[in-house]
């Protein structure tokens, strides 16, 4: 999902299809953002929940786009923070952000089945049982497992008996019936019934990501993926470019969302394919067309510099706005969710039609220029006002770069100065 959008991506044509969208008048599916997605089992629908005072929830086909169903999860539970479908795809289990953070049982129509709190702590993931009517959640707290029977809808914590207790980021059912959870300080903690079994170490960070198989057992664990057999025994690791935060798989075919906003195919489990990049960490604000190559060129809150072909619809190329760190964020400076310094988020990017150089404007003040598209090549660094750089534009003759910072002021430099540099 991105923003109010279902995205549903043909990885041959590389094209997309949307679910939503629209006029405010004839507005179809989410009026804000989407926050929560799941498919089906048989990868027919998908079910998306989003954030609001009375949060909607869409059904709808991945084939088509075509809504099926749209409910509302309940006034004052603020978003839908996690959602799940059932054994046959008839039912979900959705999980608000209000103070109970309650959770609930819908039919796929919009019918609710059942409503429990689910407690005073936050409640990240959800997932349901792959033969009973019975789902689980994880949270910071740990998990918690849910029964629906007689129209009833109830809860009970899980225990972790001897092992130690933690929070928990993700769970999923194997096809064993048992839940695989992990957990924030690097462990997989496995479930039978409500009583934790057992808990193994695999990683020093939090593990956002685990996918049971009926033979292997994969796990997101810090910048790696990691593959155990049923034995609990490690087969496998994949490097990855940034920590898993999805994973999918069919066949021999594994399919991992990660953090950096990659979605990547490995075929067979060892040839890697990059299906999507793009911005991932706060806003994307900078962008530019190259003239000579119609490149467009971005830059965002994310430390990054990405290059696409509008033909192709792909990134060709990808860079960094400062490989150094700076101070973290002040109080009154440049808005942001990004957790990177403002010395690595950029606003402001633009290309000298004569010479093709790249100017790239940061949160802290700084102007960067580099050689060109192809190269990227730093020619000259320098900070011309203390607020962030909001727009630049080069003088369409190529010889001026006119600056604008939120300080209010507009800085006009003379582009000799930097070939000279």
């Amino acid at each position: 999902m991105t923003a109010a959008l279902g995205v549903v991506l043909d990885i041959n044509t590389n094209t997309q299809k949307f679910f939503g969208g629209g006029s405010s008048k004839n507005q179809v599916g989410h009026n804000d953002d989407i926050t929560a997605l799941a498919v089906c089992p048989k990868r027919e629908l998908v079910a998306t929940g989003q954030c609001g005072k009375n949060p909607i929830i869409c059904i709808w086909r991945a084939d088509t786009c075509e809504k099926v169903a749209q409910f509302t999860q309940g006034r004052d539970t603020r978003a839908v923070k996690a959602i799940a479908f059932n054994k046959d795809g008839t039912m979900i289990a959705t999980v608000g952000a209000d103070n109970d953070h309650s959770v609930f049982a819908f039919k796929i129509d919009g019918t609710k089945l059942g409503q429990e709190k689910g407690g005073p702590d936050p409640i990240l993931d959800v997932s349901w049982h792959p033969t009973s009517n019975q789902f689980a959640t994880a949270g910071q707290r740990g998990a918690a497992f849910y029964s629906l029977e007689s129209g009833r809808l109830t809860g009970n914590k899980g225990l972790f008996g001897s092992n130690k207790m933690a929070a928990l980021c993700c769970a999923v059912y194997g096809p064993d019936g048992k839940l695989y959870t992990g957990s924030a300080d690097g462990r997989i903690l496995i479930w039978e019934g409500r009583n934790c079994t057992k808990s193994f170490q695999v990683a020093t960070g939090a593990i956002n990501a685990v996918c049971p198989t009926q033979d292997k057992i994969l796990v997101g664990g810090g910048k790696s993926l990691l593959i155990y057999d049923t034995s609990l025994k490690k087969t496998g690791e994949i490097a990855l470019q940034s920590s898993a935060r999805a994973i999918d798989i069919k066949g021999n075919d594994i399919l991992l969302g990660l953090r950096d906003g990659t979605i990547v195919e490995y075929t067979n489990g060892t040839q890697p394919r990059v299906l999507m990049q793009s911005h991932s960490d706060g806003e994307a604000w900078g962008l530019d067309i190259d003239p000579t190559t119609g490149y467009i060129l971005t830059t965002a809150d994310d430390n990054k510099i990405m290059i696409w072909d509008p033909e192709t619809r792909k990134c060709v190329q990808t860079a960094i706005v400062n490989q150094k760190a700076g101070p973290k964020q002040k109080i009154g400076g440049a808005s942001t969710l990004s957790t990177f310094p403002p010395n690595q988020c950029s606003r402001a990017v633009c290309i000298n039609p004569k010479n093709g150089h790249v100017a790239i404007g940061t949160n802290n003040g700084e102007v960067h220029v580099h050689s060109d598209i192809k190269s990227l090549k730093l020619i000259k660094a320098f900070q011309p006002a203390k607020e962030w750089i909001e727009c630049m534009a080069y003088s369409p003759d190529g010889t001026k770069l006119a600056v604008g910072s939120h300080d209010n002021n507009i800085y006009i430099f003379d582009v000799i100065i930097f070939e000279i540099c």
